[in-house]
């Protein structure tokens, strides 16, 4: 389903095919990226929800509607069964 899927405890964390190697030249903060999302699926309870697999939708960014908010993600969260559960914007 994604490209570049990476198993973890909680799920999946692949990254959406329209990001053409994020991060390539940083590897260590990919890895640091993925592990913020595998953190907020459990500490947001979206594991409880049965959140199973998480497709990072963009690489960081600051803003969008609100140019306070502080760096992101943007991640859309599915089940088992690959039926949307939420999208959110996961801190960085």
């Amino acid at each position: 389903m994604f490209g570049n899927i990476r198993r973890r405890l909680f799920s999946t964390v692949g990254w959406s095919r329209q990001l053409v190697n994020p991060y390539g030249n940083n590897p260590t903060r990919k890895s640091q990226v993925e592990q913020a999302v595998t953190n907020f699926a459990k500490t947001s309870k979206l594991e409880a929800r049965g959140a199973d697999e998480a497709e990072i939708l963009s690489t960081e960014h600051v803003g969008g509607s609100n140019p306070n908010e502080p760096n992101h993600v943007t991640v859309a969260f599915r089940d088992s069964a690959g039926n949307h559960i939420t999208t959110r914007h996961v801190p960085v």
